[in-house]
């Protein structure tokens, strides 16, 4: 076995890599060049403590991607390949992930897993970590969507430091949205908003401010305007948030639900 890092891989290797350990994953997982690249530039992702293994043959066994912020840091993707799993590497991946993020300094480590996924729930919990809250995933598809009266776009710059009623998950932090992951945003002028990006066929939603369930479906519009038809996420919202509920009144659908996890580093 031979331990690199996307630090020395090719940016098109490295999408390789994490689309190899992502195959038969519960939900279709696929980065390309350009997707990896801005994931790992929006989320602080540290390439030279994001291992890549690979076997004897040079065929990629595993890998994982260490984000940092401060002394925190955050699992944005990790996975063994198909023909490796159920032989002790993820195990052996995760143990060498926190043994980077404490040489790093980090005081904690954060990750978030699909409910369904038994074995990486039962991974993570061995290494210690602790699920600290439920986070909610919620998507419609927008039909002939128009800009509705009142509302205008408006310079992301406006809002990204506006506190929030329920902290936001790693990718939907201010630091995410301060490095671009948020490219547009609507709003009425009086404190309902909404930050986005639009990517391929899907429009991500990456803050949202909304009183009511009329003015939530009014930002959905807002996001989907120019599109005939546009798919919008809202992802991983915390369970307690009142978004999920206008959400469902606004007839959206669960996408998938997953634990945000956290360990004590030291």
């Amino acid at each position: 076995m031979r331990v690199s890092s996307f630090a020395e891989a090719a940016r098109e290797d490295g999408a390789a890599a994490l689309n190899r350990v992502f195959q038969e994953y519960l939900i279709p997982v696929a980065f390309s060049t350009e997707q990896l690249h801005l994931h790992i530039s929006y989320n602080d992702v540290d390439v030279a403590l994001s291992p890549i293994w690979y076997d004897d043959a040079g065929a990629v066994l595993a890998a994982a991607l260490l984000a940092v912020r401060d002394t925190r840091g955050w699992i944005g993707g990790f996975g063994v390949a198909p023909e490796y799993r159920g032989k002790g590497y993820a195990k052996r991946l995760l143990d060498s992930v926190i043994a980077l993020a404490r040489e790093r300094g980090l005081t904690t480590l954060q990750l978030e897993v699909l409910s369904e996924n038994a074995p990486a729930i039962a991974l993570y919990c061995g290494a210690g970590f602790k699920a600290t809250r439920s986070l909610i995933s919620v998507e419609a598809t927008i039909a002939e969507a128009q800009l509705p009266r009142g509302f205008a776009y408006a310079p992301v710059d406006e809002f990204i430091e506006k506190p929030q009623s329920v902290a936001p998950g790693w990718q939907r932090e201010s630091a995410s949205l301060r490095n671009g992951a948020a490219s547009t945003a609507v709003s009425d002028g009086n404190g309902t908003y909404a930050l986005f990006r639009h990517n391929a066929a899907l429009a991500q939603v990456l803050k949202l401010q909304a009183s009511s369930s009329e003015k939530f479906a009014a930002l959905a519009q807002g996001v989907a305007t120019g599109y005939p038809s546009q798919r919008v996420m809202l992802l991983n919202e915390p369970e307690e948030s009142p978004l999920l509920r206008f959400a469902q009144e606004a007839g959206w659908t669960q996408r998938f639900f997953q634990y945000e996890m956290r360990l004590a580093v030291r």
